[in-house]
């Protein structure tokens, strides 16, 4: 699913508002995902310290709690390292912004070297 989306969104033609728009999106996504990962890994290290106090299956308990929390770990990692990465080109939009030019006659672009 993530290809075919990503295919699709090469293809349209976005302007400039839907490009930052669904940077912004994007963005926004992976932080709510992150905190969502805290909450995988909560509910991971619930479930291992239910274990200990478990009269049946305990070491059902503790193994899916291990897991849930290690993959908890390892999808916060994953969704740092993405909001790192947008976060690296934040500047690059700033960038375009304080170029652009809008008036009534037109839009224009305006860089200093």
């Amino acid at each position: 699913m993530g290809i075919a989306g990503v295919r699709k969104e090469t293809t349209a033609r976005l302007n400039y508002e839907e490009s930052y728009n669904r940077y912004l999106a994007t963005k926004k996504l992976y932080l709510i995902n992150a905190g969502l990962d805290v909450l995988y890994i909560g509910a991971g290290v619930g479930l291992y310290e239910y274990s200990q106090s478990a009269k049946n299956n305990q070491a059902l308990y503790s193994g899916f709690g291990k897991s849930i929390a290690i993959q908890g770990v390892f999808l916060l990692l994953f969704d740092n390292c993405m909001i790192a990465a947008h976060l690296r080109y934040n500047s690059r939009w700033y960038v375009i912004m304080n170029e652009l030019r809008i008036s009534n006659s037109g839009i224009g672009i305006s860089h200093n070297f």
